[in-house]
């Protein structure tokens, strides 16, 4: 489940433009499995801005990385600490570290595609959220500013967090992701009957089934980036996720701007 590494990689971090290496601090952390169904022991890397001591709390952004990569490609191809540094804010870079042999999936692809690994208090949406408090309460941490963005299957676990905890993200970031609810043959090469797409209402109702109480229910702000020459992963899945977002939050559909 890999796409266009390079190409989607670059837009990820589109507005990581500041020069020069970093001054912050970038340190590695362990987080032991919980009592969560299916959590696991996680590894993850954080980026501290250089002075964020003598500063308030600030945001924190937590990236994701795709399919046969390790929060390294995040750390080494999308400049985030390059933005962090420049901007004051904390960066946070999960590897899934390890996952179930069944169902299988290609290597440290996240399991948006999942039943146990796609709702609030399961699996790896869990163990993010966890994530998420040590740092914290490790830094000094604005949680009213919290966001999460990720690359192909970690935009789609990306879109999983927005869904799952949309009480605790401000906002998200999805580059070449999959709407809530998706399953892998919305993949090129995941299914030997070839690439098919969930119907638009099959998104809206898992997402009506996730969040059943009312302060859940809030509309996440997201950007949608995706290749429209994406041969792995479909352009459609991207209209897919901007759709059931007017669909179930019942959001004006009408753009408010539009630049070629």
């Amino acid at each position: 489940m890999r796409t266009l590494f390079h190409t989607a990689a670059l837009l990820l971090g589109l507005m990581a433009f500041a020069h020069g290496a970093e001054a912050g601090t970038l340190v590695s952390r362990t987080l032991p499995a919980g009592p969560d169904p299916g959590s696991r022991e996680r590894t993850y890397q954080v980026f501290v801005p250089e002075g964020l001591g003598d500063q308030a709390a600030v945001p924190v952004v937590m990236v994701l990385h795709g399919c046969l990569q390790t929060e390294q490609n995040m750390i080494d191809e999308t400049r985030f600490t390059d933005l962090a540094e420049r901007d004051g804010f904390i960066v946070i870079f999960p590897f899934i570290t390890s996952y179930p042999f069944l169902p299988p999936r290609n290597q440290n692809c996240w399991g948006f595609f999942i039943e146990q690994q796609r709702h609030q208090g399961l699996g790896e949406p869990a163990d993010l959220r966890r994530i998420f408090d040590a740092v914290a309460d490790e830094f000094p941490v604005d949680r009213n500013r919290r966001y999460v963005a990720g690359l192909s299957s970690g935009a789609a676990m990306a879109v999983v967090m927005a869904v799952a905890y949309s009480e605790d993200i401000a906002a998200a970031g999805a580059v070449a992701g999959l709407p809530y609810g998706e399953d892998a043959c919305a993949v090129q090469g995941a299914c030997f009957t070839g690439i098919a797409h969930k119907p638009l209402s099959a998104f809206v109702q898992a997402m009506q089934a996730e969040q059943q109480s009312p302060e859940e229910q809030r509309l996440v702000p997201i950007m949608v980036i995706h290749s429209t020459n994406d041969m792995v992963v479909p352009i459609r899945n991207a209209q897919n996720i901007r759709d059931s977002w007017i669909a179930y939050y019942n959001a004006a559909a009408t753009p408010a701007a539009t630049e070629d």
